[in-house]
This record gives C-alpha cells, structure tokens and sequence, in this order.
C-alpha cells in the first residue's frame, strides 16, 4: 500500500521510515510532506492518507514488510 504523509510538529521532532533512530532534530515548527511507496516492493493495494499533527513531542511512522 502507498502511504501519503502530512506530517506537521509544533516543537519536537519527526521520525520516518528510513531515517536513523538516533537521529533525533528537535525544532520548532516543522513540517514535511511525502509519499512512501508500497513496503519492501510489495503490490501497490491503494493509498493510506496520514495527517499528523502534534503540537509538542515526536511524530514517528514505522512500517512493516509483508
């Protein structure tokens, strides 16, 4: 399944599939947009629309391979 993401942080940090769990960037006002697709090169089965808003702390999208 592809994954389309709207991820927006008000103070803290954003963790997406691929990046390092020690990397951590705490900043004010973040945002990221994104489309994952699907999961170890599995069949595209539709789209999963995410739209994370946190205002303090740490937004994290982790997937798991078929």
């Amino acid at each position: 399944m592809t994954v389309r993401l709207s991820v927006e942080v008000g103070v803290g940090d954003i963790q997406l599939p691929g990046d390092a769990r020690k990397d951590v960037d705490v900043a004010p006002g973040r945002h990221e947009e994104l489309t994952l697709p699907p999961a170890g090169g599995g069949e595209n089965t539709g789209t999963l629309d995410l739209d994370l808003q946190v205002g303090v702390g740490q937004a994290e999208v982790t997937r798991a391979a078929p």
